[in-house]
């Protein structure tokens, strides 16, 4: 596969296995979990991240799970952005926030804008979900 067929399968992948949050820490994460090494492998060459391997439970498969966070799940966002379908909507949210993230090496605390921005992108993500999943109840932690 070219880079360009590698990032519309990834993109296809991550619509139908994959999660956007932003964390009541205000963190933009990104993850894929799966029973498929070599997929979550490529998330990790393509975009960096980690890969994690999921509690074993007896008479199952091994999971595995793949993570990034920050600019750089935001950079990965945008990379599989036009070949979104089922999570094009929280992508987008994800990307609102890219100006309010940090360089990995340049830590500084978020000023109140910068924080009311992901509060309010966090809160539109739980919105997002509710429309697609209305059986599905989600839990906001207070601040």
């Amino acid at each position: 596969m070219n880079k360009k067929e590698t990032i519309i399968y990834l993109a296809g992948f991550f619509d139908g296995e994959g999660s956007i949050h932003i964390l009541c820490t205000m963190t933009l994460i990104i993850s894929v979990s799966n029973t498929n090494l070599k997929v979550i492998n490529m998330f990790k060459k393509e975009f960096q991240g980690h890969t994690v391997l999921k509690k074993i439970h007896p008479g199952r498969c091994t999971g595995y799970s793949y993570r990034i966070s920050g600019i750089k799940a935001c950079n990965a966002l945008e990379k599989m952005i036009p070949y979104l379908v089922v999570k094009r909507g929280e992508a987008k949210v994800g990307i609102s926030i890219k100006n309010t993230l940090q360089v990995k090496g340049k830590v500084r605390r978020l000023t109140s804008q910068e924080y009311n921005l992901r509060k309010k992108a966090r809160l539109k993500l739980f919105g997002i979900r509710d429309k697609n999943s209305p059986n599905r109840t989600f839990n906001l932690r207070k601040y």
